[in-house]
């Protein structure tokens, strides 16, 4: 849903988008949601390293040059501790967290890179700050997300490669609203009174993804902020 959305509204400020996802028939409905001409889709597991490296090389073939890049993908679970295993740990962070610096490595090549930078923009969660009960798989992934933002900002910070992630809170996504229809009412008012402005929706985090992508945030990087309606300032 974020990833839709920050296509649409990228694709409407006139960029050339490619989209990468494993499910074909969303990305020809996503494509056709985006304005201009000269976008392409490709699909992928990017639990798979060798599958990032060669859908990277198809984009850039065609591209050329990459002005940015937003990553959206990634998957949640709500499981107490004790019953959480390694291989859960584990598929949370090979969705995740991996494959971000995986699909960056081969963004950032000398021919690829325009002369003045490139910006990437990661979608991190609240989770990547705070703890909640039965998400600590979930929140080990994105304080990990969080974590390799920083790194790689201050690393590549010499090629003018800018690096950031946003942080939402609940955002009223398809995956989103699956999960919040099987909350009891309690629960789900709850939730809802720990966002002061309501829950989000995905234009709220596609809108500063298109503005960090931007030459306007040329001076931000290494940088996670919230966008939660209000989630973490209590």
């Amino acid at each position: 849903g974020i990833g839709r959305a920050c296509a649409a509204l990228i694709g409407r400020l006139g960029a050339r988008v490619a989209l990468v996802a494993r499910d074909v028939d969303r990305l020809r409905e996503t494509m056709n949601m985006i304005s201009g001409d000269g976008h392409r889709f490709d699909s992928c597991d990017i639990r798979n390293p060798d599958q990032i490296g060669s859908v990277a090389k198809k984009i850039t073939d065609d591209f050329g040059r990459i002005d940015g890049a937003v990553f959206a993908a990634g998957i949640s679970l709500t499981r107490p501790f004790k019953s959480m295993s390694e291989a859960r740990y584990s598929d949370l962070l090979r969705t995740n967290t991996y494959p971000i610096p995986e699909f960056i490595k081969h963004l950032v090549k000398k021919n690829i890179i325009p002369d003045n930078g490139a910006s990437f923009v990661v979608i991190s969660s609240v989770m990547g700050t705070v703890g909640a009960p039965g998400k600590i798989g979930y929140c080990v992934s994105k304080h990990a997300v969080n974590a390799l933002v920083r790194s790689m900002a201050l690393e590549m910070a010499p090629l003018r490669v800018r690096v950031n992630s946003i942080s939402p809170g609940v955002v009223l996504t398809p995956m989103s609203r699956t999960w919040l229809s099987r909350l009891p009412e309690s629960s789900l008012n709850a939730l809802k009174s720990q966002h002061p402005l309501g829950f989000g929706e995905p234009e709220d985090i596609a809108a500063l993804s298109a503005f960090l992508l931007s030459d306007k945030a040329s001076w931000i990087t290494g940088s996670d902020i919230p966008v939660d309606g209000g989630y973490t300032a209590q």
